[in-house]
């Protein structure tokens, strides 16, 4: 493939996967609401995971045109210089909303864990409390 046709099929590519990269964060931002609002499930869960799946994807889509366009050496043209940097954008946002996601995760982790504690503590309590009035009616 020629150099000029490489070019364009990665700006193609970039373009794309651009556009995955921007749905991908509208929905981050949909699942951050549902989290900072305390009602993530296992849904968002799911959502979260099949979002990285996704995502993971369309990167391995690109990866085998970056790398022979790469093989070439040629300095980018006016297109794909416009579209990296778009993409670098893009990508940088991306990663922020997942970050933002994550902090937010481990926030609700890490509030749930004393709740999960003592719920967990209460029922051994009144297991303990059943276990020792049957032995005490025996």
């Amino acid at each position: 493939m020629q150099t000029l046709d490489q070019e364009t099929a990665l700006c193609n590519a970039l373009e794309q996967a651009g556009q995955e990269y921007a749905r991908a964060i509208g929905e981050l931002d949909s699942l951050m609401s549902v989290l900072a609002g305390g009602k993530g499930d296992e849904q968002t869960a799911l959502q979260l995971q099949r979002l990285a799946v996704r995502t993971r994807d369309t990167e391995a889509r690109v990866f085998p045109l970056r790398e022979q366009w790469k093989a070439h050496g040629k300095t980018p043209g006016h297109r794909l210089r416009e579209v990296m940097e778009s993409q670098e954008r893009l990508l940088g946002e991306l990663i922020r909303r997942i970050d933002d996601i994550e902090r937010v995760a481990h926030e609700a982790r890490d509030h749930l864990i004393p709740r999960i504690d003592k719920t967990t503590q209460t029922r051994e309590m009144r297991s303990a409390y059943a276990r020792s009035i049957r032995h005490a009616t025996e």
